[in-house]
């Protein structure tokens, strides 16, 4: 690519002495923009797609797992964790239902025991502080049976450990993409 100089905003003062004893100031504009090789100016590339959010990942999952009979967003009313919206909690949730779980699945108050769960956190750290914790109460009071955490970027799909490990997988690998 070359560096071709065109007129900007970019001003740099001269002071230029006259033959008559008079001093004149000179403004000079320049400045450089890239080009291809055939000389045409270079086109700005395209934004990036905006990050997945809870629901475009669970819309994934669903279309990949065609066994998942619902989605249902999470609202201040049906979230049982009551971190919709509240400091350190998620900005949303979708949960995924699948009669495979064969849980204790309340629709008025579902969570990852009706099959999965995606998190939308504020970052990536957020993401897998609270994948951690939920593996670390999981291990510590296994009466509350297991589950997978899966990150990826500030989104965390819970799968309930009432599916089996290749049902997981298959989930695991919608939401990775």
């Amino acid at each position: 690519m070359e560096l071709t100089c065109a007129i900007t905003v970019l001003v740099n003062l001269s002071v230029i002495a006259r033959s008559d004893g008079t001093v004149g100031v000179a403004v000079v504009l320049a400045a450089c923009s890239k080009s291809t090789p055939s000389g045409a100016p270079e086109q700005s590339a395209a934004p990036p797609p905006p990050p997945p959010t809870a629901q475009s990942a669970a819309e994934a999952i669903k279309a990949a797992v065609p066994e998942i009979t619902e989605l249902v967003p999470l609202t201040e009313e049906n979230d049982d964790n009551n971190l919709l919206g509240r400091p350190n909690g998620y900005s949303a949730a979708v949960v995924l239902i699948d009669p495979r779980s064969k849980g204790l699945c309340d629709l008025a108050k579902p969570g990852a025991d009706c099959g999965a769960t995606v998190e939308q956190w504020p970052d990536q750290e957020a993401a897998q502080r609270r994948a951690d914790y939920i593996q670390k109460a999981l291990a510590s009071m296994p009466a509350l049976g297991t589950e997978w955490s899966v990150v990826k970027g500030n989104l965390l799909l819970r799968v309930t450990g009432k599916l089996p490990p290749s049902v997981e997988k298959t989930y695991e690998a919608a939401f990775k993409g």
